[in-house]
């Protein structure tokens, strides 16, 4: 291999103007190794260990896409680095190459769960991937050549990991010495010559970001490990040496030995790698197997602090000098020993809630107090190649338990290695998989595109999680609207068996809601209210139903029924019409009932409307009608009666919503709901008779419904069912943990581990469709929608009745809630009518399209 002829700069540390030429300069194995290495020279091993470490990836960046500090760095990055080369993890949003790699590396590191390497001491793949992935789209690159260009990164980045750690005797960070493997990885990509790749590895050691990392381990902030900015320096030094920038040989480059046949090429250091079952750094990973093994042994799931005295760790220096406080960000969770151990302790797991939810969790903090750190020197001694910590647990009552001497689970020659990367991404449907195979798929049907979903990375990621829990997950509105719902739900709780037995309304509850501002929601920002269930707060309004239903489904109907009601006005009003009515009845706290089903057996079975206004001899609008299943009527000042305005097109398309008060005598309440379940939704008949309508209580014009807001209720019943259905779990697990047989048993085990895997699945699809709502995609969001609404629905009949018979014959007492969980869910089931729409779904795939309608369900596409 021959470079070319320039003069190449060398003396610079003397600041000297010595030059050679190029042509004398040693031919580099590492150049020729960037430059040179083809796919059919990597192993069919290294192959599949590579697809698993993209998949492991991509999980990392899914998690990431959670925490503040991933939303910070893309509004950074979008404003400051525009662009329309690369694609941003957290939204999708287009930057440039540059930019890209630095948001996508800071969340891909934004929760520790990216990949690792022992004798690198650090992180090679949330700086390697996502520069490799940014310089692919830019280029245009097929997923075979984003496969080789990450594993160059890996072989190059890792050894220049190692001769870093020789040659400097601090402790850098993954950015430092992962810029080089970033930059070989964009260099391959870029399609550089020799010198260029010379060049770029030389920038990339020379602008890489030098950050001490033991002092972030100290000190926890959300700078991390340097991730997105030595994926930033790489892209960035290859693209510069690519027009011709030139920089004096990288260190790394430099001092590398001559072949001696083991190296690159041969030796294949992407095997060596390690992935993180738990969200924190590796070097707490052994305590933590420590603790499942003091756990098992004693045949619980938790302990509480006040059966333990003590805890002692024994472990290596570094482990040692992780942060040791109550975290109050996640930042300080991760990067902490005695935290996550206690987390362990007294909850049974550390996962991704345990950094947001669990900050500060004063049952954590008082197991945290008993922890006792010490540095064993022979431990000590075996770092880094070797991490392993031993665990010592004295029990109040006497007894110690030890766990032996641990290492992590996900080590590279952990035989379930694979399984650890799977464990973190359960709800990846199988024919997702094929982007994370060992072999690369063909470029004419998967380029490595931002528009295509499933190529490495971009899947998950169009696809985001959006559960928003926990201080870092939500807006501060929405986690005071949380911490509002969960301070009344002990009043629910002890209300819901009286409202449930006398079929009443829940007038306390709502008047605990109103006094939280919780019944003014979904009124726009413009007139006081929230702005919820509209673009941007689709997916924080159905996470409030979700979390009431949980309490109490009944009340959670209510509540989606008023703001519905309440959204619907809001968006058809003139503005006199928001200043007369709507205004109003949000700032006195009163409710609004909707309806508009008239079926009547034998008749019309279609539950929808069928009258219309008449004008009367005075020239008023009248109405007669009686509606059906009127949800919330006893405790509604107003009624929106759904009906036609005369004419000969199809109702729909004549629809108008009128707003009619309570208490006139023309409108006469009828109690005949004695039902199985929902009970206190006193969902009863409202009958209309002759009642003359002012002009300006008729809203919208004829058919907006149908044609101007698509909004559906699809998500809003998904959310109440997997609410319920999560209420009826929860007591389940209360329950069998308090029951030494039960919670014993095997077969309990692994019923209640199935039950919480469907619940989390559904959950995700209902957070995917409403991210799609959010993000302004109506048909998207109803075609998402009613895939999460047919989930949830046989999700939430299952699970609350198979709870009952987990629990047994005992929890069918009207003492317990599950009895009523299980009606309440049967009954509500009912009420929406999933088969028809999930029916219009399979009918809109066969046309090849599909559109939302205004009655909340899917339309085959027209031609």
């Amino acid at each position: 291999m021959t470079l070319d002829t320039s003069t190449f700069p060398i003396g610079v540390a003397n600041m000297t103007s010595q030059v050679v030429d190029k042509a004398n300069m040693p031919v580099s194995d590492v150049l020729e190794f960037v430059v040179g290495l083809t796919w059919q020279q990597v192993p069919s091993a290294v192959r599949r260990r590579l697809g698993m470490l993209t998949l492991d990836a991509s999980v990392a960046a899914r998690a990431g896409t959670l925490l503040r500090s991933a939303r910070i760095i893309t509004e950074y990055v979008t404003t400051a680095m525009g662009g329309n080369e690369a694609t941003c993890m957290l939204d999708g949003r287009r930057v440039s190459a540059a930019g890209a790699a630095l948001a996508n590396g800071t969340v891909m590191n934004a929760v520790d769960y990216d990949d690792g390497h022992a004798l690198a001491k650090g992180h090679p793949g949330a700086v390697i991937i996502p520069a490799a992935l940014a310089a692919a789209e830019a280029a245009g690159a097929s997923h075979e050549e984003f496969l080789l260009a990450t594993l160059i990164g890996y072989e190059v980045g890792i050894r220049a990991a190692m001769a870093q750690h020789d040659r400097w005797p601090l402790f850098h960070s993954s950015g430092t010495w992962g810029a080089v493997g970033a930059a070989a990885a964009s260099a391959r990509l870029l399609k550089l010559s020799p010198a260029q790749v010379d060049a770029a590895l030389g920038l990339a050691e020379y602008h890489a970001p030098v950050d001490l990392i033991m002092r972030a381990v100290a000190e926890p902030t959300m700078a991390k490990d340097a991730m997105g900015w030595g994926a930033h320096v790489g892209v960035t030094s290859a693209q510069l040496a690519a027009a011709g920038f030139t920089a004096h040989r990288s260190e790394f480059v430099a001092g590398r030995p001559r072949r001696d046949g083991t190296d690159l090429g041969a030796e294949w250091h992407v095997m060596r790698t390690y992935v993180k079952p738990f969200p924190c750094c590796r070097w707490v990973h052994p305590a933590l197997t420590g603790a499942d093994r003091i756990l098992r042994e004693l045949g619980r799931e938790r302990l509480d602090p006040d059966e333990v005295t003590a805890v002692r760790v024994r472990t290596f220096q570094a482990a040692a000098d992780l942060a040791r406080m109550v975290p109050s960000t996640s930042e300080e969770a991760q990067f902490n020993l005695v935290w996550p151990l206690a987390a362990y302790l007294a909850t049974g797991a550390f996962g991704l809630e345990s950094i947001t939810d669990d900050l500060g969790d004063p049952a954590i903090a008082r197991m945290a107090a008993l922890v006792d750190v010490v540095v064993d020197p022979n431990l000590d001694a075996e770092f880094p190649a070797v991490r392993r910590s031993g665990l010592t647990v004295t029990m109040a009552d006497g007894r110690v338990l030890d766990s032996g001497l641990c290492t992590a689970a996900g080590d590279a020659d952990d035989p379930y290695w694979e399984d650890v990367v799977r464990a973190k991404f359960p709800a990846v449907p199988d024919d997702h998989w094929a982007a994370f195979s060992a072999g690369p798929l063909p470029s004419v049907t998967r380029d490595l595109t931002a528009v295509d979903p499933l190529s490495p990375l971009t899947y998950p990621l169009n696809d985001p999680i959006t559960i928003t829990e926990g201080e870092d997950m939500t807006s501060p509105e929405q986690t005071k609207r949380l911490a509002a719902i969960d301070a009344l739900a002990q009043g629910f709780r002890d209300r819901a068996r009286r409202y449930d037995d006398e079929a009443i309304f829940p007038t306390e509850n709502f008047a605990e809601l109103n006094e939280a501002d919780l019944l003014a929601l979904t009124l726009p920002e413009k007139w006081g209210g929230a702005g919820l269930w509209s673009e941007g707060g689709f997916a924080e309004y159905y996470e409030l139903i979700e979390r009431i239903a949980a309490i109490d489904a009944p009340t959670a109907q209510l509540f989606q029924v008023h703001s519905h009601a309440l959204g619907m006005l809001a968006h058809a009003a003139t503005e006199e019409q928001m200043r007369k009515y709507v205004v109003p009845i949000a700032e006195a706290g009163e409710l609004v009932a909707s309806v508009g089903s008239e079926s009547v057996p034998g008749k019309n079975n279609l539950g929808t409307s069928s009258s219309q206004l008449v004008r009367n001899e005075q020239g008023q609008w009248v109405l007669n009608c009686t509606k059906h299943f009127a949800s919330l009527g006893p405790g509604a000042s107003h009624f929106i009666i759904w009906l036609a305005m005369p004419g000969t097109e199809d109702y729909d398309y004549r629809t108008v919503a009128v707003l009619v008060p309570r208490d006139v005598p023309e409108v006469e309440l009828i109690d005949n709901w004695d039902v199985l379940g929902m009970r206190s939704t006193v969902s009863w008949a409202v009958k209309v008779t002759d009642y003359a309508l002012p002009d300006d209580a008729i809203f919208g014009e004829p058919g907006w419904w149908e044609t101007d807001d698509t909004r559906t209720f699809t998500l809003a019943f998904a959310a109440n069912h997997l609410g319920a259905a999560r209420g009826a779990f929860d007591f389940t697990v209360d329950w069998v943990r308090e029951r030494p047989q039960l919670a014993g048993s095997e077969l309990i085990q692994f019923q209640l581990g199935e039950l919480a895997a469907k619940l989390s699945t559904a959950r995700a699809g209902l957070f995917h469709a409403a991210a799609a709502w959010d993000a302004g995609q109506r048909s998207e969001g109803e075609f998402r929608g009613v895939h999460a609404l047919t989930v949830a629905k046989a999700v939430a009949l299952e699970i609350t009745q198979r709870c009952l018979d987990i629990c047994g014959s005992r929890s069918m007492f009207k003492t317990y809630p599950l009895e009523r969980f299980y009606r309440d869910t049967r009954a509500f089931s009912l009420h929406y009518r999933v088969d028809n729409y999930t029916r219009n779904l399979g009918a809109s795939l066969l046309s090849q399209g599909f559109s939302v309608n205004g009655n909340g369900g899917l339309t085959p596409a027209q031609d």
